[in-house]
């Protein structure tokens, strides 16, 4: 008779307590995932990265029932999965399609596991951590002014900044969420939420992306 033995890992509550970023999630899937994502952006060569996370907060990903969904459909303007009418036409972020019930609860789990005074400590494939923003004095602009164009300076950074929230995976580790965004001066940036699904070999690939913003 052939036994087959099999041998299961699990992380203990010390062990997570030991990480840098997270109670829940360890270090090497927060960093492997975000690592992946600069890969795929290695056109823009050597990342600058705030040391600083994005926060993210529970009412944007969580909400409890029914109730609690509808004031934050109304009431929360990031809301991921907000649903509105308009002319008998549903507009909808549709991360309600994509992430279940058990997903929602994972995301809250995820979020109140964050370390207190979490910042990124180590430095990501192709990248530098950065604590300050320097600007570059010589640096000027062309802004129109009521049909004028004015010449004048402008507060640039010296080189692009990138700023990461922590990812939230979901129950089954599939899918995954980040806020991210890039500062180039005053009127130059833009990030969004981007939603991505992992692959058969173990990567990550784009499948969505919701609550656009540009400088």
């Amino acid at each position: 008779m052939k036994y087959i033995i099999v041998i299961v890992v699990f992380l203990s509550p010390e062990l997570l307590k030991a990480q840098t970023y997270s109670n829940v999630i360890p270090d090497d899937e927060i960093i492997d995932f975000i690592n992946q994502d600069i890969r795929r952006d290695s056109v823009w060569g050597i990342k600058s990265i705030n040391r600083e996370m994005i926060k993210l907060f529970e009412d944007v990903f969580y909400f409890k029932d029914s109730v609690d969904y509808n004031y934050k459909n109304d009431n929360v303007l990031h809301f991921i999965y907000r649903k509105h009418v308009v002319s008998g036409r549903v507009l909808t972020y549709y991360p309600d399609t994509i992430f279940t019930r058990q997903d929602i609860n994972y995301f809250l789990l995820q979020i109140n596991g964050i370390k207190e005074k979490a910042a990124w400590e180590s430095n990501f494939m192709n990248s530098k951590l950065i604590d300050d923003v320097r600007f570059d004095s010589n640096s000027r602009v062309e802004t129109n002014y009521i049909g004028r164009v004015k010449l004048g300076p402008v507060n640039r950074p010296e080189q692009v900044i990138w700023y990461y929230s922590l990812p939230l995976f979901t129950f089954n580790k599939k899918r995954a969420i980040i806020i991210k965004y890039f500062y180039c001066g005053l009127v130059c940036g833009g990030g969004a939420y981007y939603i991505y699904e992992k692959t058969n070999n173990g990567g990550w690939t784009l499948i969505g992306e919701i609550n656009h913003w540009a400088n």
